[in-house]
């Protein structure tokens, strides 16, 4: 075990990150904290605790203690392939994304976020057959009880080997069932396809898809099963790169697709996957669910220095942390003529103001944070490049996530680009600049003014120095600029800060 301290002072212009009243502050943050880890033939085991407590100058009774920890571990069971693993993890999120998607341990507005899991893995991959497939059980707590969830969860992927002589198969399967306080929701899917090996380079199959869901207590009426039955064939161009095609006749009896169309049509399907070398590897999907059109994309491609990687996934959830919605509803007044900012306008006018020289503009909302109780859809883009030379890295990176409330159709979105540089000075010294910028928009898809959309834009430079074996010199200074289309939410802020860390 290796224990360590550290103390960092903060100095910010604007702590509460506020548009008009700026507040100075000085924060101290006091961290203890560990590092442990185990490892041996069958058990593998590490601990990353910190315990932190921070003190703000412009007023002590803002004063707060955070708690931050990252375990995991895995005993190799008798059974080859098989292994129980446990996981748990303690995090800051912000307490309110609306409020501010950017809060930590300096500005506040946090919550602790605590998930605990454990459960069996069990990994085999040989020649005959392919096997990765988990099953776990979970607890998620938040400090404001959203996001509050426990349950099941299970996940598999199997596929023949390569000594496959006359069939070969590929599937994968997922099941969740969690509960949040005395409601429940569950859902599947599954995706098969067998063939025969025909001895030539195209190959037919059978593809049976299949997705359901149920609850109780929950809002679930604009989410349905699709079933369908296809039959295709796999082009094998070469050992390493194939082609499925399939045309797949939707069940007749099965419910409409929810709020994507009235009645659900057969469809064509397409896969990919491509894998040259171990540097590179591509697969892509597109088929159709109960929302409509459905596509899968992982691919990566790494050489001496320069790492590529793209990925975008779709994923039904329930019950997790994400479900904003506008609440006490405002209605804008705006000087005739002029666009609608805190400048020009007006929010909730009192009896007797004098609007002779206003016109109604709409209506504003504030958005909270609820519990999650109907499905959503998540639609997850991630990409990145880094370059690595001698004694630098550059990193791009982006991503979009669109999380679709299937219940009632709204949608919030999230994008966010970053750029770091580090630059290795000397033997004991970096160098580092991030630069940052994150656009939401929730509520994105409505037609009216109840929307909020927030741009975040941050720069950071910063140097790590490592002053001898066990301590280290850490120090930064950012600005932080918020655009908001929310009254009173935009600000911008400057921050410097100072760690020293040392370790026992």
């Amino acid at each position: 075990m290796q224990p360590r301290l550290g103390v960092e002072e903060a100095i910010s212009d604007n702590v509460e990150l506020s548009e008009f009243d700026k507040e100075f502050s000085w924060v101290s943050l006091i961290t203890p904290g560990f590092f442990a880890d185990y490892k041996n033939s069958r058990v593998t085991a590490e601990v990353d605790y910190s315990y932190t407590q921070a003190l703000y100058s412009h007023d002590l009774d803002l004063s707060d203690n955070f708690h931050n920890l990252l375990a995991n571990g895995s005993v190799a069971l008798k059974v080859d392939g098989l292994s129980v693993f446990g996981l748990a993890s303690i995090s800051n999120v912000a307490a309110n994304d609306a409020r501010n998607s950017l809060a930590d341990t300096v500005s506040g507005d946090t919550v602790q976020y605590e998930t605990y899991q454990a459960g069996l893995n069990y990994l085999v991959e040989n020649s005959r057959f392919n096997v990765a497939a988990n099953t776990s059980y979970s607890i998620t707590r938040a400090g404001d009880s959203v996001g509050d969830r426990k349950g099941f969860n299970a996940n598999a992927i199997t596929s023949s080997g390569t000594g496959a002589r006359t069939t070969f198969w590929q599937a994968r399967a997922n099941y969740s069932d969690y509960e949040n306080n005395r409601r429940s929701g569950q859902f599947y899917s599954v995706d098969a396809k067998v063939g025969y090996i025909s001895g030539f380079r195209i190959n037919p199959f059978v593809r049976l898809y299949k997705e359901d869901s149920s609850g109780n207590n929950i809002n679930s009426s604009g989410i349905q099963g699709s079933s369908s039955i296809g039959a295709g064939a796999r082009w094998l161009i070469s050992r390493q790169l194939f082609i499925d095609l399939s045309y797949n006749w939707v069940n007749e009896d099965a419910p409409a697709i929810g709020i994507a169309t009235e009645e659900q049509d057969d469809y064509v399907s397409a896969e990919i996957a491509w894998k040259p070398s171990n540097r590179t590897n591509l697969r892509a999907q597109y088929y159709q669910r109960f929302f409509g059109d459905a596509y899968e994309l992982q691919f990566r491609h790494r050489t001496k220095r320069l790492t590529t990687s793209v990925s975008y996934t779709e994923r039904i959830d329930i019950f997790d942390r994400f479900e904003l919605v506008p609440t006490s509803l405002i209605d804008i007044w705006c000087l005739t003529g002029t666009d609608i900012n805190s400048n020009n306008c007006v929010l909730g006018p009192e009896a007797g103001f004098d609007l002779s020289d206003y016109s109604f503009s709409g209506f504003t909302a504030n958005f909270e944070l609820v519990n999650a109780n109907s499905f959503s859809l998540t639609e997850a883009l991630t990409s990145s490049v880094s370059l690595r030379l001698p004694r630098s890295s550059l990193t791009l990176s982006a991503s979009q996530s669109d999380r679709t409330n299937l219940e009632v159709g709204s949608e919030d979105r999230y994008q966010t680009v970053r750029l770091s540089y580090d630059r290795q000075v000397n033997r004991t010294t970096d160098f580092l600049i991030n630069t940052s910028f994150r656009y939401n928009a929730l509520n994105n898809n409505s037609t009216t003014l109840i929307q909020q959309i927030d741009y975040y834009r941050i720069y950071r430079i910063g140097l790590n120095k490592r002053l001898n074996r066990t301590l280290e010199f850490t120090s930064y200074l950012q600005h932080l600029n918020r655009g908001s289309t929310r009254f009173d939410a935009s600000y911008e802020e400057n921050r410097i800060s100072a760690q020293l860390t040392k370790r026992f």
